[in-house]
């Protein structure tokens, strides 16, 4: 879980409900737009804050190939679980909601597949993190690792990785195929603004967090994660 020190108040609703026109989401589900966008913020403000954090090119991209390789086996492993070990786990999971649900004092203190959410959403007790949401999280970590890893191998010397900046668009990704049919896709005017809803949507959300970005900083960073995602399907226009 992400510290509290990093959640604000992010999203108003005018900007909450303009995101849901957007992508073609009912404004009925705002709310629930909103939480899973306060959380992708905080993360962002989280994984900002470490990647200034000193320590040289070459550590860093070996420690990154490093988390991408264990995350491929990860996934691997979740994938080809026997039914029998699929189950052990979900009872695990279905025991550790009751727990947390009942033990609110503790609730977030241990190993937990329940994660208590009340202090952030009134609306919300807490989220199991259940076997398809676990495929999805290291699938996601996978994906920003490896992501990060291939920007640092090609950003010139010095150049600071957009390591917060990937990590967001990666979670925006995931969170806009969860919610529209709409492709994510971007292009731009000779201006250099968003033309697709999803170019829109991502610059719109982000200057929520950083009201001054370019709208070049998020299109590129939308090339750079859409770039990654097509390697695995065999395109090859981002």
């Amino acid at each position: 879980m992400v510290s509290k020190q990093y959640y604000a108040t992010t999203y108003d609703t005018e900007t909450v409900l303009r995101l849901c026109r957007i992508a073609d989401i009912d404004p009925g589900n705002a709310a629930r737009v909103q939480d899973e966008l306060e959380n992708f913020a905080a993360i962002y403000r989280w994984r900002n804050t470490t990647a200034d954090a000193k320590s040289s090119g070459k550590t860093v991209k070996r420690e990154l190939d490093t988390l991408s390789k264990q995350a491929a086996r990860l996934m691997g492993t979740l994938a080809s679980l026997s039914p029998e070990a699929a189950r052990a786990i979900e009872r695990q999971v279905d025991a550790d909601a009751q727990s947390g649900i009942m033990n609110t004092d503790r609730a977030n203190d241990t190993p937990s597949l329940f994660f208590r959410l009340d202090e952030l959403s009134p609306d919300v007790i807490g989220h199991s993190a259940d076997l398809e949401f676990l495929r999805k999280l290291v699938s996601g970590l996978h994906h920003a690792a490896s992501v990060a890893h291939d920007n640092g191998r090609n950003s010139r010397a010095g150049r600071k990785l957009e390591i917060g900046m990937l990590l967001w668009l990666s979670n925006i990704k995931s969170f806009w195929q969860a919610n529209t049919d709409q492709p994510f896709s971007r292009d731009a005017t000779p201006d250099g603004e968003p033309t697709t809803n999803a170019g829109e949507f991502c610059l719109l959300a982000f200057r929520a967090i950083e009201p001054d970005c370019p709208a070049s900083r998020v299109l590129n960073g939308m090339k750079t994660v859409i770039k990654q995602s097509n390697k695995s399907t065999g395109k090859n226009r981002a």
